[in-house]
Formats: C-alpha cells, sequence, structure tokens
C-alpha cells in the first residue's frame, strides 16, 4: 500500500491541484486559461447578482431659497436644487426613487422640507418663476443610466414635533440666517430598493443675503 507522500508525488505527476481540481499535465494550456477566465466570470457574476443596483446621489451645484405666499396671506421658504442621480449597479438592475428631503439648522432649529414637484425654475419673461413640470412622483433610474431633475422641496406637517415646526416664514427665516455665517443644507434621497443617499451644499451668507433681502429669491452656489 503506498504512503501519503508516494500518492502525493504521483498525483503531482498526473497533474496540477486548482482550488481542489486536478487538471492533467496535458491538459492543452489554452484549455486551462479558458477554464480559470470561465471561473473568473462566474465568480463576477455572482458577486454582481448579490450586488443589485448602486445609486449615487451627486451633491447640487445650487440651490434656490425663494419665498412664497400661502393661503393664510403669510410668505414662506421654499428651496430647490437639481439633483443628479446615478446608477453603478450591473446590467439589470434598475431602481426607483421613494422620497427626497431636505433640512437645515437655523438659529437651533431643525427645519425639514419634502420634495413635492419636479420644477423648472428661471426668467420667464424678465421675471423670476419656478414652474412646475409634474409632481413629485417615483422616478426608475435604470442600470447604467442617469436621472437629473429639479426638486422643489416644500414644507410638511411634523410627524415628530408640533405639525407647523417645519413652517418657517419668510422674515423669521432672514432674521435667523443674518445671525449665522454659512447655511447647510442636507439632502436625503431614499429608493424603493432600500438605498439612502445623503449629500450636503454649503452656502456662504454674506454671498447671497443681500439679494435674497431685496428680491425675495436667491440661487448661490454650493461650496
Amino acid at each position: 500500500m503506498k504512503n501519503g507522500i508516494d500518492k502525493e508525488i504521483e498525483d503531482t505527476k498526473k497533474g496540477i491541484n486548482v482550488l481542489g481540481i486536478l487538471v492533467e499535465r496535458k491538459t492543452d494550456i489554452l484549455a486551462f486559461t479558458a477554464f480559470l477566465i470561465s471561473i473568473g466570470s462566474l465568480i463576477l457574476q455572482t458577486v454582481n447578482l448579490i450586488k443589485g443596483p448602486d445609486v449615487r446621489l451627486e451633491p447640487p451645484k445650487q440651490v434656490l431659497l425663494v419665498s412664497e405666499k400661502y393661503p393664510d396671506k403669510k410668505n414662506y421658504l421654499r428651496i430647490s436644487a437639481k439633483l443628479i442621480y446615478l446608477n453603478q449597479g450591473s446590467p439589470g438592475y434598475d431602481d426607483i426613487t421613494k422620497s427626497e428631503q431636505a433640512f437645515f439648522m437655523l438659529g437651533g432649529k431643525r427645519i425639514e422640507l419634502t420634495g413635492q414637484e419636479y420644477v423648472e425654475s428661471g426668467f420667464v419673461d424678465n421675471r423670476f418663476k419656478v414652474k412646475k413640470i409634474s409632481d413629485a412622483d417615483p422616478v426608475q433610474i435604470k442600470s447604467g443610466g442617469v436621472v437629473v431633475h429639479e426638486t422643489y422641496f416644500v414644507p410638511w406637517p411634523s410627524k415628530t414635533g408640533a405639525p407647523s415646526s417645519n413652517f418657517i416664514e419668510f422674515s423669521e427665516f432672514l432674521k435667523e440666517l443674518r445671525q449665522q455665517p454659512e447655511l447647510r443644507i442636507t439632502f436625503i434621497a431614499k429608493t424603493f430598493s432600500g438605498t439612502l443617499n445623503k449629500a450636503t451644499c454649503k452656502l456662504s451668507t454674506k454671498e447671497f443675503i443681500h439679494h435674497l433681502e431685496t428680491k425675495h429669491w436667491s440661487a448661490p452656489t454650493c461650496k
């Protein structure tokens, strides 16, 4: 009976052990290379299968701050920003936007706004306007694709604090803003696959406060 060492020597003469598989030495090198490539491809496909969609939210380059009159005759703050989504997931793994929020701290208080409409802001007949394109319904983000839209964020009743805590009058917003050197707005985007993305825009108060006070709107660039 052959001992373990003799058997190992004999197996070595027969072939090469790769990942527990004995490959005969007489096997053509090209066939062996093709075998390794197929194994690598199988592993990559398995990794991609587990990975699924991979949605990223790019930080906006600019944010619109604007005063809007409500039925109670008061003016409240609204904001908008152009959001860019990239899906770097595997082919066939699409995703769908679920919700978009934006929040910032002002005078020690957290203000949260909710994405309600997709809009287009700009000048029409020499007047600055925000034009509604559609409601902020879910949008499909295809694998390898890009989705871009401008979202209009508005105050909704708070679910955790006082119902009106997210509604800040524009005059109060200006008053508090003058007391702080910058405004940091964080955008949060959720998808139906469970992805949660955050992107922050930092605005320097001194660069836009005068325009905001005189025009009641401003679109400063993010730092």
